[in-house]
């Protein structure tokens, strides 16, 4: 086998390996989905506020379904009632912007947050979405 004919060889397995790899069809079939970034807070600092970004039709109607920390049930919206805008934790209804606030004398851990929220006429469920770690000062 001659240098040219090695060169030619390379050169059509190369062909055949982009014909191949660009010839599958790459879709995203998802409906809708919703994201947060999850976030390292220190006690007593300065607010947060998380806000979502999603795939799919615009989501309202945003609500904290639960909260557990370190595993066990923090918040719980049947037990506890709603959650405020000055509790320490508070999701916008119309915007989904998650605020962590007011954390002063609160324990350490790790905390997940479970969101639901609507887009186009569905009820959208996302159980331990947001995870947040809560810092000694």
């Amino acid at each position: 086998v001659t240098m040219k004919q090695l060169a030619k060889i390379s050169g059509l397995f190369i062909v055949m390996s982009l014909m191949i790899s660009c010839s599958a069809k790459l879709t995203d079939e998802t409906a809708f989905a919703l994201h947060y970034y999850d976030a390292e807070i220190v006690i007593g600092g300065q607010s947060v506020v998380l806000s979502p970004s999603y795939v799919g039709e615009k989501p309202t109607d945003f609500k904290i379904d639960n909260i557990t920390r370190n595993g066990m049930i923090e918040y719980d919206p049947i037990l506890d009632g709603p959650l405020t805008e000055k509790d320490m934790f508070y999701i916008y209804p119309d915007t989904g912007d998650l605020i962590i606030q007011n954390t002063a004398g609160k324990k350490t851990g790790t905390y997940l947050v479970s969101v639901s929220c609507s887009s186009s006429g569905k009820l959208y469920s996302f159980p331990s979405l947001i995870t947040l770690k809560m810092l000694s000062e």
